[in-house]
């Protein structure tokens, strides 16, 4: 009987509110509630649902924290709506970093809210440069969000020199993927406050793009910041 009851409050008053003209559909409120409640409502109006999950020591687990697009925006029926559902188990499984590139292993991590962490390069009969041969934490392993994950890169074999890339307006994930690419290490990075460069921008390199040196030689960048702390 309650079941009966809440379907006929849905349709004969909560629905009329959100959908107007026939094409258009109001998005309900649903900060708040449980993710299963949530959903249901979404989609009773007409609405999809895609999951995200967040920590948030504050929140009521499985609860929403935020919508995107916000409660009483006007969209199309059919659109996805995007619920940000608190989550507080700070732990997370490694995922497999090996014999991806180092760019895809950035991109895997950061989606999952850790670190890369120390790269190394090692020569490899068997893998192409680039390639990632090792990592410090094995796969499936529990660690805490935002942990750092060590990995080896492989600079192919019978490397003899190494040609220094041109880095300069590079971000940095990029110009670290070309370092070990091209057989170098990565060496210290320095911050200096930029108004004009996105945060991360290589704006100097300490050996010249028109260099060969030796392989796994060591090179430094000066990178930009919005701090102006860095000046």
């Amino acid at each position: 009987m309650l079941v009966i009851l809440t379907v006929l409050v849905m349709d004969k008053w909560i629905m009329p509110f959100y959908v107007s003209h026939g094409e258009q559909v109001r998005v309900p409120n649903v900060v708040d509630k449980d993710f299963a409640e949530a959903k249901k409502i979404l989609e009773h109006a007409q609405l999809t649902v895609i999951r995200k999950n967040r920590y948030d020591r504050l929140a009521t687990p499985d609860h929403v924290i935020q919508q995107i697009p916000e409660a009483m925006t006007t969209v199309k029926p059919g659109r996805s709506v995007e619920l940000i559902i608190a989550d507080n188990d700070r732990m997370i499984n490694v995922p497999l970093l090996k014999l991806s590139t180092l760019r895809d292993a950035q991109f895997n991590l950061e989606s999952l809210n850790l670190k890369m962490g120390k790269v190394d390069s090692q020569a490899s009969n068997e893998f192409p440069a680039g390639v990632i041969l090792e990592q410090s934490i094995e796969p499936n392993q529990k660690i805490n969000i935002g942990a750092s994950i060590d990995v080896v890169v492989s600079i192919g074999n019978n490397l003899v020199e190494a040609k220094v890339p041109y880095l300069i307006h590079k971000s940095l994930l990029e110009a670290k993927s070309l370092i070990v690419e091209s057989g170098l290490r990565l060496g210290i990075i320095v911050k200096k406050y930029s108004h004009e460069l996105l945060p991360g921008t290589v704006i100097a390199q300490s050996l010249d793009s028109s260099m060969t040196v030796a392989p796994l030689s060591t090179i430094d960048l000066t990178v930009s910041s919005t701090d102006k702390e860095d000046e």
